[in-house]
C-alpha cells in the first residue's frame, strides 16, 4: 500500500512536468513560427566627392538604390545576406588641359563613388509596441565599383576598384501581420567616404 501512495503521489508530479515541457516548447516555436524572410527595399544613396578640384564642371553624388535580402530570425538577433545597388555616380571636368590618360586618372581620384555588391550583418529589435518596431543593424559590405571614362575619338578607359567595409544602420517599421511587415531604413556605408542610404522597406515573413 505504501508503494501504491508513493507510485500515486509521482504521477502527477510526471504529468507536470511533461506540460511545463510541451507549454516551453510551444512558446519557443512561437517566437520563430516564421523565422525566414524576404526583404525588397528601394531609396536613394547619396555620398560625398573624394576632394575640390578646380577644374570640376558637375558632380553628380547621389541616385536611387535597391537591394535585397534574405534572413533568419534566431531567438535573439536575426541574419540578414543580401544583394544591393546604391546606383551610379559621376564627374565632369574641363578635358582642354588633359592628354585622355590624365583625365581618366584625375576622374578616378574626384569621382564620388556609389557601389554594389553583396551584404551581411545583424539585425536586433531594440523597440517594440502595438506592432511598431526599432531594429539596430550592424553589418558587412562587400562592393565593387567601376569607373570608366571615355575620350572625344572613342577611347575608354576603365578602372575597378574592390573592397570590403562597414555598414551601420537602424529601420522603423510597423507589423501588419505575421507575414507581412513595412518600415523606413537607414544605413550608412563606411567607406573613405561615407554612402548614406535611405529607403523604403517591404519584408515577408515565412
Amino acid at each position: 500500500m505504501k508503494m501504491n501512495k508513493l507510485t500515486s503521489a509521482n504521477m502527477p508530479k510526471t504529468t507536470i512536468k511533461a506540460c511545463a515541457f510541451i507549454s516551453l516548447g510551444l512558446c519557443s516555436a512561437q517566437v520563430i513560427a516564421n523565422p525566414y524572410s524576404l526583404s525588397v527595399s528601394f531609396g536613394e544613396a547619396r555620398t560625398e566627392q573624394a576632394q575640390a578640384h578646380p577644374d570640376i564642371v558637375s558632380v553628380n553624388d547621389s541616385d536611387t538604390s535597391w537591394s535585397i535580402e534574405f534572413g533568419y530570425q534566431f531567438d535573439w538577433a536575426s541574419l540578414q545576406v543580401g544583394y544591393l545597388d546604391l546606383g551610379h555616380a559621376n564627374v565632369e571636368l574641363q578635358a582642354e588641359s588633359y592628354t585622355p590618360e590624365q583625365y581618366h586618372e584625375t576622374v578616378v581620384t574626384l569621382a564620388p563613388i556609389l557601389v554594389e555588391g553583396v551584404t551581411i550583418g545583424g539585425e536586433k529589435t531594440i523597440f517594440a509596441e502595438d506592432n511598431w518596431f526599432i531594429n539596430g543593424q550592424i553589418g558587412t559590405i562587400i562592393w565593387q565599383n567601376v569607373i570608366i571614362s571615355e575620350s572625344e575619338n572613342g577611347t575608354r578607359y576603365r578602372t575597378q576598384d574592390r573592397a570590403t567595409d562597414g555598414y551601420l544602420g537602424a529601420r522603423a517599421g510597423y507589423q501588419l501581420n505575421d507575414s507581412w511587415s513595412v518600415g523606413m531604413q537607414y544605413r550608412a556605408y563606411i567607406l573613405t567616404e561615407y554612402i548614406h542610404e535611405f529607403s523604403g522597406k517591404l519584408s515577408y515573413h515565412f
